[in-house]
């Protein structure tokens, strides 16, 4: 049975071979052999004439202009505003590395100049800074560059320049200017240096006249009438500052040196401290309160001051020598040489930190 059924299994397989072998040679037989090039065009036109053709037509594209070169000019107002959003984020390094394209290119370019000095100012770079404005002031004369310049001759102690550049700058002021305050308080400032007390009293009256409510300018009308040794008029402006703004401690500054003065030490001392609670950094007052302690032989209060400052500003070589002192006279000399090798890493070859060692040399010696 299962014999039978293979066998027409077979014979089927075989039938269908033969019918596809069939359709094959039916579908070559209907095949046209052509020999020619124009057999073959004649051949399409009768085969395909109810082809519809379709004709494909490219979209012509319009060409896009590219976008102008920019000018010279575009080129720098966009450095110039890269460089100003940095100075903007204190980057006043790579703010001068962009100027600094700009001048390669123009070293004409007047703001360029202006902001490169401002940023050597910020970096404390004073001398650069100063031959930026001198190099600026020859290409433009305006009152803020003129102003700035001189903040830069008075940051330097060249007292004179600040003095006749300020003078010029308001020369160049009108009588709107939202300089004039600053120039006459500044100029205030460079005529007490110079020990020209009556025009520097005649420049903080006419700041005081447009800013009559100024604690600053009434703390420097104090400091001038200190260093005229007139201390009862140097306390009231001191204390009509402390009025204004009881957080200026250039104010309270003031007061405890009237007081010390008037030989009221332990207001003096009092008032000082709350100047130091107010500004820990201010490096007058704490040279002032150093200075009492080697008078009064009392430097324990000195020495706390002058850690809290150095906590925050420990590259400061002339602190950190006046602790390394205020060691040395309590007898504490361990930590006086720590003071004095650290300020050897700070800054190498000092001869009054070689002396102060031999010193204390000596002290150690003698107290064997």
């Amino acid at each position: 049975m299962d014999k039978t059924l293979d066998q027409s299994d077979d014979q089927e397989k075989s039938f269908r071979f033969v019918l596809q072998e069939r359709s094959d040679v039916e579908k070559f037989a209907q095949l046209k052999v052509i020999r020619d090039i124009d057999e073959a065009l004649q051949n399409f036109d009768e085969t395909d004439e109810d082809t519809s053709i379709k004709f494909v037509v490219k979209t012509q594209v319009t060409p896009v202009e590219p976008p102008p070169i920019p000018t010279d000019l575009e080129v720098h107002g966009y450095l110039l505003q890269n460089a100003l959003l940095l100075v903007d984020c204190g980057e006043f390094s790579l703010a001068r590395n962009v100027l600094g394209d700009i001048l390669r290119r123009n070293n004409n370019h007047v703001d360029a100049i202006r902001w490169m000095g401002w940023c050597f100012k910020q970096e404390n770079q004073l001398d650069n800074a100063r031959k930026c404005y001198e190099q600026l002031v020859q290409r433009r004369v305006t009152e803020q560059d003129l102003f700035e310049l001189g903040e830069i001759y008075y940051l330097l102690k060249r007292d004179a320049d600040a003095q006749s550049t300020w003078l010029d700058a308001l020369g160049q002021c009108d009588a709107e200017s939202p300089r004039l305050f600053d120039l006459h308080k500044n100029l205030g400032n460079v005529f007490t240096r110079l020990a020209d007390y009556e025009s520097a009293e005649e420049n903080y009256n006419k700041a005081l006249t447009i800013r009559p409510l100024s604690d600053i300018l009434n703390v420097n009308l104090g400091s001038l009438n200190f260093q005229r040794a007139q201390y009862t008029q140097a306390l009231e402006y001191f204390k009509k500052g402390l009025e204004l703004n009881p957080f200026n401690d250039r104010a309270w500054c003031g007061v405890a040196l009237v007081a010390r003065e008037m030989k009221d030490d332990e207001w003096a001392l009092s008032v000082l401290l709350r100047c130091l609670d107010i500004n820990p950094h201010n490096q007058v007052a704490l040279q002032v309160l150093i200075s009492w302690g080697q008078t009064d032989c009392d430097w324990s209060v000195a020495i706390e001051r002058v850690h809290v400052y150095l906590e925050n500003n420990q590259d400061d070589g002339e602190m950190i020598y006046s602790l390394a002192g205020l060691y040395f006279q309590t007898g504490s000399l361990i930590e006086a040489e720590l003071e004095l090798t650290r300020l050897d890493v700070l800054h190498p070859g000092r001869t009054d930190v070689q002396e102060l060692k031999e010193l204390i040399m000596k002290k150690k010696e003698a107290s064997l």
